[in-house]
């Protein structure tokens, strides 16, 4: 063992010096104990793996939480664009002695406009929301639509929203069937102005997934996705659990159901499961 100088003596040209008559063997001297560590000492491979193991469950704790978290705050964003839209059509029909906005041509436009010569309610011609070549981030646009399907998207990219066929967005349904130019009268707090866009599905060549501007619920079509007129995309999950038809969509939708706004300006989040075990009479109030 080394021993431990601990004297000197003052040289006269003033730099100390060891005083060798004064050492001691460093047996005395503790050692620190095993569990302190000496700064710049390293973890122990057992060590990182419990840290690397504590990390991974944390984060397959938290992302799941954060993933919905995403979800719900675009649903909110999703929301807030249809209270504009219908503050929109309020000042639409204030404007126009209280007739609302409305599809005014035939196909593509829509199902059956009212083939008046003038522009869909959406287009930028007659809604000042659209802007024109933007298909995301404005409030014609859901993120959620933008981020689920917005890149394949064949069509309905200028809007993401459909309007209620019963107020504007169909006027001739069949060949016998017409409905009247929607009045500011029709709106109540029960039936549904604008939703979430319902989508024409149709994902083999020639491809067609297009965002439609009628949402009519009864329309004929036993599978909501073939002419994507029936109901929200968004129910479409729904939809195929409860009913076992058509296809099983795999997109990934608002974590609370589909957003609609109501005639009298409030809007929130509708399940299929809620609107499929609701009355005839409490379905034709949210429609008709």
């Amino acid at each position: 063992m080394e021993n431990l100088i601990i004297g000197c003596w003052i040289h006269d040209s003033g730099y100390m010096i060891p005083n060798a008559g004064f050492r001691i063997k460093n047996s005395n001297i503790r050692k620190p104990a095993s569990g302190i560590r000496h700064p710049g000492s390293v973890f122990t491979l057992i060590e990182l793996l419990v840290v690397i193991a504590i990390i991974s469950i944390l984060a397959a704790l938290l992302l799941p939480a954060l993933s919905r978290a995403k979800l719900v705050s675009r649903s909110i964003l999703c929301m807030n664009n249809m209270k504009q839209i219908g503050v929109w059509g309020i000042s639409y029909g204030t404007d126009y002695d209280g007739y609302l906005p409305y599809n005014g041509q035939q196909w593509p436009c829509s199902f059956e406009g009212y083939n008046d010569g003038t522009s869909g309610w959406s287009d930028v011609s007659k809604c000042n929301l659209t802007i024109s070549g933007k298909t995301q981030d404005t409030v014609m646009h859901c993120p959620q639509t933008s981020a689920a399907i917005g890149n394949i998207l064949t069509g309905g990219r200028g809007c993401h929203y459909s309007l209620n066929a019963r107020l504007g967005a169909v006027h001739k349904p069949n060949a016998v069937t017409t409905w009247p130019y929607p009045h500011m009268n029709k709106l109540t707090e029960k039936k549904f102005w604008f939703a979430d866009g319902a989508l024409r599905y149709r994902p083999n060549p020639p491809k067609e997934i297009a965002i439609q501007s009628a949402m009519m619920f009864d329309y004929w079509d036993s599978n909501p996705l073939q002419d994507g007129m029936k109901i929200p995309w968004m129910w479409y999950t729904g939809y195929f659990k409860v009913t076992g038809a058509g296809t099983a969509v795999p997109f990934v939708p608002h974590p609370n159901g589909a957003n609609f706004v109501f005639g009298d300006g409030h809007a929130e989040a509708v399940t299929y499961l809620t609107w499929y075990r609701m009355s005839t009479a409490e379905k034709d109030a949210f429609y008709k």
